[in-house]
């Protein structure tokens, strides 16, 4: 481990925390763009593609002639954009998988009555308690950035997917107009 620059137990804890904590940030921060996105289309989707008509005829299974390829294939792009726009919104969403008691965890810390008493609790702490309280919380942010990445990954698949049938609509119903 020397040749890392991590030689000791802690510095090694304290390294794989913020490396885990800026991975979750980084997640977090790639799947603001397929909601973002994702949000965008779905506005254009409803006000330009009159959807919920299309919706209300697939449902109703009326079929009649007015309703068009364009407008099938903007169900589509609606259903595969919702799908991507919920998928983003779990990703994205606070995971709290720390242990509650920990030193390390803000309930833990806020449960203190002052600043005073929790330096004092932190300070009462072998070094080696210390280094087990951060390397029990560095598996808690690797289980749950392990919960958000297929949240996140699913997201962009469906935002690929959602994303060309909406063009192929668009195509399609400005040809018609």
């Amino acid at each position: 481990m020397d040749e890392l620059g991590v030689g000791s137990p802690d510095r090694f804890a304290g390294y794989t925390h913020n490396h885990l904590a800026q991975a979750i940030g980084q997640l977090d921060t790639k799947v603001s763009i397929p909601l973002g996105l994702t949000s965008g289309a779905l506005v254009y989707l409803v006000q330009n593609m009159s959807v919920y008509a299309a919706v209300n005829e697939l449902l109703s299974l009326r079929m009649q002639a007015s309703l068009g390829a364009h407008d099938i294939i903007a169900v589509i792009a609606g259903l595969f954009l919702g799908l991507s726009f919920l998928t983003s919104l779990y990703s994205i969403m606070p995971r709290f998988g720390r242990a509650r008691g920990s030193i390390i965890f803000f309930k833990g810390i806020a449960r203190t009555k002052s600043a005073e008493e929790f330096a004092d609790k932190v300070t009462a702490l072998p070094g080696e308690d210390l280094t087990r309280a951060v390397l029990a919380d560095a598996h808690s942010l690797a289980k749950i950035a392990k919960r958000k990445a297929f949240p996140a990954s699913m997201a962009s698949l469906f935002i690929g997917a959602g994303l060309p049938f909406l063009i192929i609509a668009a195509v399609l119903r400005s040809a018609l107009i």
